[in-house]
């Protein structure tokens, strides 16, 4: 975003054209967007995947606290009435500390986002995420919200089954002041394990959770640790589809490497994974 006049932040000219033809395109195809906003000004969360993860700088500055207010503001008087658009996921996995998940304190800034949106944009469905379980922030019954929704990400990482993991959320979730919102799990993983994929959506049909997939397509070969790549190969636990595109160390790859890596990647075909599989079965029985 650039300085303007009068001390008031404007986005480039160019700031929605990447956005605009993504939802273009989800029109031309019969698909719906949910705006996701991963990395806030300063990082909500210290983490890489929020583009900056060597400081949580967000809710301790009330510049980046304003300037992502704002931000949410001017999306929301964009795409206000666009029928593509379902949603706004305003923050991704918010910490308050290193290592810490939720508490009042991005419940609070998470409403402070929600005014600004309904501000300007009174209808588009708006998701509260809890990181990573349904207790990890204030109860959402303590708030004045209208149409929102509950979204959890659920990565079993315990040495229990995924079905007692999911239970487990389930009743975080009860007794956490969000029983009486809808339920969005953003993201999730079963781990190379495929019945546990099967069991994952019996239970989220069972109890009327939506759900999205983490991620569409993925890379076979991780970007960031060259010497190990040809050992590993993570993205067949991530994608439906996966490419087999050759890994760029990013901490020192020049933008020309990066850049043609890219390129060289786009010519290969993606391969289904076994979660697009387990997908397709599943949508065939029905």
């Amino acid at each position: 975003m650039a300085h303007a006049d009068h001390g008031r932040d404007q986005p480039r000219e160019d700031a929605f054209a990447v956005l605009d033809r993504a939802l273009s395109m989800c029109e031309k195809y019969g698909l719906y967007a949910i705006l996701d906003h991963h990395g806030a000004i300063g990082s909500q969360n210290m983490d890489f995947h929020s583009g900056n993860d060597e400081q949580l700088g967000l809710y301790g500055s009330p510049e980046y606290r304003g300037k992502t207010i704002a931000m949410w503001k001017m999306i929301a008087e964009r795409y206000r009435g666009r029928e593509v658009v379902l949603g706004y996921d305003l923050l991704n996995e918010c910490r308050v500390a290193p290592g810490k998940f939720g508490g009042r304190l991005t419940t609070d800034f998470y409403f402070e986002l929600y005014q600004a949106v309904r501000s300007v944009d009174p209808e588009h469905l708006i998701f509260i995420e809890y990181f990573t379980f349904p207790i990890h922030g204030r109860g959402m019954k303590h708030y004045p919200w209208k149409n929102v929704a509950a979204s959890y990400h659920i990565y079993n990482l315990t040495p229990f089954s995924q079905l007692v993991c999911l239970h487990f959320v389930r009743a975080m979730h009860l007794i956490s002041g969000n029983a009486g919102f809808p339920v969005y799990i953003g993201e999730f993983n079963a781990w190379n394990k495929v019945e546990d994929w099967k069991v994952t959506f019996d239970f989220f049909e069972t109890y009327g959770w939506s759900w999205t997939s983490w991620t569409y397509k993925a890379n076979e070969y991780p970007y960031h640790h060259v010497p190990e790549f040809s050992e590993r190969h993570e993205g067949r636990d991530w994608g439906l589809f996966v490419l087999n595109a050759k890994p760029v160390n990013l901490l020192t790859a020049t933008f020309e490497e990066i850049a043609e890596a890219y390129r060289a990647g786009r010519t290969e075909r993606a391969r289904k994974t076994y979660i697009c599989e387990v997908m397709e079965e599943r949508f065939r029985e029905r």
